[in-house]
């Protein structure tokens, strides 16, 4: 089947991204207008909808273990969802710059058990800052240039290591430690326009 984005009152209901549940039951559709339906995959029907945002909602990522749905929207918070009844669980503000400047978190992604979460507060540049769920505590902050690095760190399939683009060499950490535990060097150095075809953009575990 096939399914709609929801029109709410007075918004927009264009679909801005689309995921699904690790068990394929459901679809999420994070819409323009701040709302989230939760379909149900089999039949296309509306199960719920979610009011995660005033405005737009950014990003979106989902929890099996918890069950539960974190978004993010240009609000500078991410904020957690019981998607069983879609009630608000837990909301984390993003913490002031140390010049008081905002910190922007739109982008982010949540390890696949649910502990970590990483968080872009920058644009073009800025910090990548990885956190626990639990408590929203900084674990590290890594620098982070959109020209040159990837967009965000990615988590192994088991949430125990941590990849990401550094100056030009992809740094796995073990997240336990905080260690580096293996280094990759590639040829992604220099800024588009120079060497723009070798810029690394992705990086990913193989999930076996």
């Amino acid at each position: 089947g096939t399914v709609s984005p929801y029109v709410g009152p007075g918004g927009i209901g264009s679909a801005c991204c689309i995921y699904w549940t690790s068990d394929s039951s459901h679809i999420f559709t994070a819409q323009a207008n701040g709302l989230i339906p939760v379909w149900n995959a089999l039949d296309g029907k509306r199960q719920l909808i979610i009011h995660a945002a005033k405005e737009v909602v950014a990003g979106l990522a989902f929890n099996p273990i918890t069950h539960t749905l974190a978004t993010s929207g240009f609000d500078n918070r991410i904020t957690f969802w019981n998607l069983d009844s879609g009630a608000q669980q837990v909301s984390f503000q993003a913490p002031l710059k140390e010049d008081g400047a905002e910190r922007n978190y739109s982008n982010f992604e949540l390890s696949p058990d649910g502990q970590y979460i990483t968080a872009h507060n920058g644009y073009s540049y800025g910090e990548i800052e990885l956190r626990r769920v639990k408590d929203f505590s900084l674990m590290q902050s890594f620098d982070y240039y959109a020209e040159i690095s990837a967009r965000l760190p990615t988590f192994s399939p088991d949430s125990s290591l941590l990849a990401l683009d550094q100056d030009g060499t992809i740094n796995v950490y073990q997240l336990d430690t905080m260690r580096v535990i293996r280094l990759f060097p590639h040829f992604a150095r220099g800024k588009c326009g120079d060497t723009c075809e070798n810029l690394l953009t992705t990086i990913t575990f193989d999930p076996t």
